[in-house]
This record gives C-alpha cells, sequence and structure tokens, in this order.
C-alpha cells in the first residue's frame, strides 16, 4: 500500500524520497493509534459481562454506547477546535489522559451508579476516542494530500484490527480477571501507548509534501477552502450530512447490539467473538478500499457501491437470525463492515474534494457529528427489541436506512 501511494500523486512532485519517507512514519504511528482507540467500539464485549454482574437490562447498557456516540463525535469537534489553535502534540495528549482516565474510572461503577460509567466510558473514553482520531487523521493527511481517502482508509485498518486483535484479547481478559480489571488494564496501558505516540508525531513543515493536485478530478470550486461556516451553507454538506449520518446510524445498531443478536441463536461464544471481531477488521479493509476507489473514481461510484453493499449485508445477516444460522448471521456481519468502514474515508475524503484542506480537521469533525444522528438508532434498536422480542424488526429498520441513504446519495451534486 505505501509503495502504490508512492507511485501515485504524492511522490512525483521533484522532492527527494528521503522527505516523503518522513510520511509513511506518521502513517504507521497514525494506524497504531487508532488500534489502541479503537478498542472503544467493542463495547459489546464489556456489555454482557456487566450487565450479568450489576443485573442491569441491555437497555442499560445499550444507553452507554449512545453516550460513546455522540461523545465521540463531540470530541472530534473539540479536537478539531484545539487543531487551530494548539499544536497537534497537546491534543493528543489531552485525549490520551481523556481516554485512558475515562477507562480507570469506569471499573469503580456499582449497580446503582450507572451515572459513573456513561460518564468515565461514555464521555471520557469515547471523547479521548474522537480527539485522537481527528487529530491523528488531520495529521497524517497533510503528508498525503492526493490520497485523502486511502490514507484514511489505512489508518481506519488499525480500528478493525484492534476489534479483532485487541477486542478478542479484552473478551478473555475479562473472562480472566473480571470486567473492572480489565478496564484499568486497558486504561493504563492504552494511557502510556497514547502518550509516547503523541511525542513522535508532528505537521509537515512548508516544502516537505508537494501540492495538492486532485488526482483523476478538479477540486470542486477550484482550490478554494471553506471555512466551517461556509462549508455550513452549502446544500452538500446538509444532503452528505444526512447520508453518512444513515450510513454510520446502521454501523451503530449493528455494532451496539451484535453480541445479544449472536446470543439469541445461540452461536458460540468463539464465534460470536471472532464474528464481532470480523465486523471491525472487515471495517479497515474497506475503508482502504472505499478510499481507494474515491481517490481514483470518484464520489458517486464508492457511495452507490457502499449502499448497495449494506443492503445485501443485512439482508444476509437477516437470515442468519431469521433461520437461526450462525454462519449466515456472521456472514452478513463480515459484508456489513467491508461496507461500512469504507464510510470514514468517504468522509475524510468528500471533506478535502469539496471544501478544501485548510480548515480540514474542523470541517471534518463537523460532518462526524453523523453520531448525532446515528445515536438515535442505537436506541431505537433498543426500544425495538424491548417492544417485539426480537431482533428482526432492528434488521428491517436497518434496511430502510440503507435504502434511504442510495437514494439521498444519488442526489448529492458538486457546487
Amino acid at each position: 500500500m505505501l509503495q502504490t501511494l508512492s507511485n501515485e500523486g504524492d511522490f512525483k512532485s521533484g522532492s527527494s524520497p528521503q522527505q516523503y519517507q518522513s510520511g509513511y512514519r506518521y502513517l504507521i504511528i497514525g494506524l497504531l493509534m487508532y488500534l489502541i482507540v479503537g478498542v472503544v467500539n467493542t463495547w459489546t464485549n464489556f456489555a454482557t459481562p456487566i450487565a450479568e454482574d450489576l443485573g442491569w437490562t441491555a437497555a442499560t447498557t445499550s444507553t452507554n454506547y449512545t453516550i460513546v456516540s455522540l461523545c465521540m463525535g463531540f470530541g472530534a469537534i473539540l479536537g478539531g477546535y484545539l487543531a487551530k489553535r494548539k499544536p497537534v502534540r497537546f491534543v493528543m495528549l489531552l485525549a490520551a489522559v481523556m481516554y485512558g482516565a475515562g477507562y480507570v474510572g469506569s471499573s469503580l461503577t456499582q449497580s446503582d451508579t450507572p451515572f459513573v460509567l456513561y460518564l468515565c466510558y461514555g464521555v471520557f473514553t469515547a471523547a479521548g476516542c474522537g480527539m485522537t482520531m481527528n487529530a491523528m487523521n488531520n495529521c497524517v493527511v497533510q503528508w498525503f494530500p492526493n490520497n485523502v481517502g486511502t490514507v484514511s482508509g489505512v489508518m481506519m485498518l488499525g480500528s478493525g484490527l484492534s476489534s479483532l486483535f485487541l477486542g478478542t484479547a479484552t473478551s478473555y481478559l475479562v473472562a480472566a480477571v473480571g470486567w473492572r480489571q480489565a478496564f484499568q488494564i486497558a486504561g493504563v496501558a492504552s494511557f502510556c501507548v497514547l502518550v509516547l505516540c503523541s511525542f513522535l508525531m508532528r505537521l509537515p513543515r512548508v516544502g516537505e509534501v508537494p501540492p495538492k493536485k486532485g488526482p483523476g478530478r478538479k477540486l470542486v470550486g477550484g482550490d478554494r477552502e471553506y471555512s466551517p461556516l461556509q462549508m455550513l451553507r452549502r446544500p452538500s454538506f446538509y444532503m452528505f450530512f444526512v447520508w453518512t449520518g444513515l450510513m454510520f446510524g446502521v454501523t451503530v445498531a449493528q455494532t451496539g447490539c451484535a453480541r445479544q443478536v449472536a446470543d439469541s441463536i445461540q452461536t458460540p461464544t468463539f464465534l460470536a467473538t471472532l464474528g464481532i471481531g470480523f465486523i471491525m477488521l472487515f471495517n479497515g479493509v474497506g475503508a482502504i478500499i472505499a478510499g481507494r476507489i474515491y481517490d481514483r473514481l470518484g464520489r458517486k461510484i464508492i457511495m452507490v457501491c457502499q449502499n448497495i453493499g449494506w443492503l445485501v449485508g443485512i439482508f444476509i445477516a437477516f437470515l442468519g437470525i431469521r433461520y437461526a444460522s450462525p454462519l449466515l448471521l456472521v456472514g452478513g456481519w463480515i459484508v456489513m463492515g467491508l461496507t461500512g468502514g469504507g464510510v470514514g474515508a468517504t468522509n475524510a475524503a468528500f471533506v478535502a474534494e469539496f471544501y478544501g484542506m485548510e480548515n480540514f480537521a474542523m470541517n471534518l469533525s463537523i460532518v462526524n457529528m453523523r453520531s448525532l444522528l446515528a445515536s438515535l438508532f442505537s436506541s431505537a434498536s433498543g426500544a425495538l427489541f424491548m417492544t417485539y422480542g426480537s431482533y428482526i424488526p432492528v434488521y428491517y429498520m436497518m434496511m430502510a436506512m440503507a435504502a434511504g441513504a442510495l437514494v439521498l446519495g444519488l442526489c448529492i451534486r458538486k457546487p
């Protein structure tokens, strides 16, 4: 992948190879940091043990994931705001403190104090995750201005690998030492790694990277840079915001109840844990594929492919639930993960193409507030299950969301 980048766009400017080799180092560090903070998305591995230990209902634990979805967006906004005013290292260190402290604080939760979990894990850990991802994305893509989608996808692979490897490891850690000690270990370890990585990151200096060329197509409006307020005046922003909100909403609805869905059809524990890891692993793989397609073939093609992929994956998983087939369920999850993971890379590439790089961090963080819309679907999925006692209506809802996003995506036009 790195060699591909070096042959297409970013490394044809006539600058010395040594200048651009440094970009690889930051991309690898970004991948590592995404690997660490991606653990927050494996909440479902904590939810069941916590609910069993504290006597909570599924609605109580799903509320936490709703808060996580919201606060990741607010954390990204805060990270984007600080990125224009503070050094990138400051933002990353602050995020490391919030992320690690949130895990450790979550271990103090008692059966009658769910607000402790909501505050520590839902707010601090999630906000720290959002800040880290925004700061890393903004920093690393500056080294690869002509491959924003691809590079964003490479970093998001770290989040997918996190769920497969660290998420699976966390599941076994919870079984071995209990969820409280698992939270404490995760908090301390992640804090140490994030702090170390923060001291190794920096933005490129003038002349270290080539100018943005918009390979394969012209930039919207020439080379115009949009401020956040200018972006908010564009109809294209609101249409895309709803599109990505619906797409992320499907992801939230899926991952928020994934373990419970697997348990409802008596999926073996190992296969359920592996399946959840596969969702996030293929999220990462899909992010690279989507980013590459966007960079080379454009926005409309990848958005249509993502919507169709969602519909196919949801339908396969639906059949798995309907006929109590764990293999069909996991197969559907893989297709959904492969498709859904590309939405984040599409967001980054869309913001860079439509609104420029000067205010990329803040503009991307506003787009990523899609979590406000998406969080509603996590609560809706829990309400549907409580009403009907089945996850089949949840998958009906997800099909409707993906179909609506398909129609909306076809309506987006360049300003």
